[in-house]
């Protein structure tokens, strides 16, 4: 019986090590089927106006396929799904049906190299977010969008003047930094709802990849999440740039580029502060054993009434990999 244990458990590591995508591979027909789902389904969310909904579903769609038949036949089959969005729609079904099938690589390539779910639905979450950043200067940039510093600054101060002269009491000057707050931030909000919608997409890709035999990994813990050391590379490299950018003389924190690199910095500054969240719960799980879900949540709420401590918590351990070093000097002992 234990010989027979053994013999599952060296087959089950097998699966997780190696980069298969199916338990059993199924037949030719289920991909046929799938292709032209995809197609029909891109087509009718094109001509009717739904497609940021028909692209949701196409996502399963896509990564089943690039794992049947591979990354060239799949792009192919895009690029007519693609070609069909520009005939019934336009550029904006185009982009978005364009974006959706990136995920489905990145969801392709997540489960074959056996990526943790979260950082699946955090790197889903930044491509939408920094897919929409550029579709949307592209289009301000050729003039198919408006979007005028001055004429926000215009509206904004008319509102407040209104606001203050119907309630004389109001503070004008804190109107106008709760206005100043939500400009500046409003990436940030926007990237937490693409976080929610990649959580979403994420959840249901996976639950019907599953259902086709396709290999799932076993999620870690949060404890055993961390994030690499080139992040922390790349936010010290922003933040000299915003030290720089900030100083010159003509800046201005309203325009595109500036609003861009400072949510960017608030982005990857609050993924290293949930790094640090992520720390602390692996000391306290090895020291006390299963983290309870009231030390869990009393944890999350620490975080985020001293976020600057957990940033720095979790700068130190991506940057010299803490829970690494101390994994392996627990295991030499």
């Amino acid at each position: 019986m234990s010989k027979e244990k053994s013999n599952i458990e060296e087959m089950f590591k097998n699966l997780i090590m190696n980069k298969q995508f199916f338990f059993n591979q199924p037949d030719d027909k289920k991909y046929v089927t799938y292709s032209f789902i995809y197609v029909v389904l891109t087509a009718l969310g094109s001509y009717l106006d739904v497609w940021f909904v028909t692209s949701f579903f196409s996502v399963f769609l896509l990564s089943f396929i690039v794992g049947y038949k591979g990354l060239k036949y799949t792009s192919l089959l895009a690029g007519v799904g693609i070609l069909l969005s520009y005939v019934l729609s336009g550029y904006n079904s185009v982009f978005w049906h364009a974006l959706h099938f990136l995920v489905a690589i990145v969801v392709y390539f997540a489960l074959v190299n056996r990526y943790p779910k979260i950082l699946l639905i955090l790197y889903i979450a930044a491509l939408i977010f920094f897919g929409v950043s550029l579709y949307s200067s592209l289009l301000i940039k050729a003039g198919l969008m408006s979007f005028d510093p001055k004429q926000i600054e215009n509206f904004i101060s008319s509102y407040v003047d209104n606001v203050v002269s119907l309630q004389p009491n109001v503070d004008k000057n804190l109107l106008y930094q709760s206005f100043d707050d939500i400009k500046i931030h409003f990436s940030t909000l926007l990237f937490i709802g693409f976080v929610f919608y990649s959580l979403i997409l994420v959840q249901y890709t996976l639950m019907t990849l599953a259902r086709e035999k396709v290999i799932i990994p076993i999620f870690p813990k949060f404890s055993l999440v961390a994030i690499r050391g080139m992040i922390v590379n790349v936010y010290i490299v922003l933040i000299l740039i915003s030290l720089f950018v900030t100083v010159s003389a003509d800046y201005n924190i309203f325009t595109i580029e500036n609003l861009m690199l400072e949510n960017i910095i608030s982005i990857i500054r609050w993924a290293l502060v949930f790094n640090g969240l992520f720390t602390c719960y692996y000391f306290v799980e090895i020291s006390r054993g299963k983290l309870s879900i009231f030390t869990q949540i009393t944890l999350f709420v620490l975080m985020y009434l001293f976020n600057p401590i957990f940033e720095l918590i979790g700068f130190v351990d991506a940057s010299f990999k803490v829970r690494e070093r101390y994994a392996a000097m627990k295991g030499e002992s």
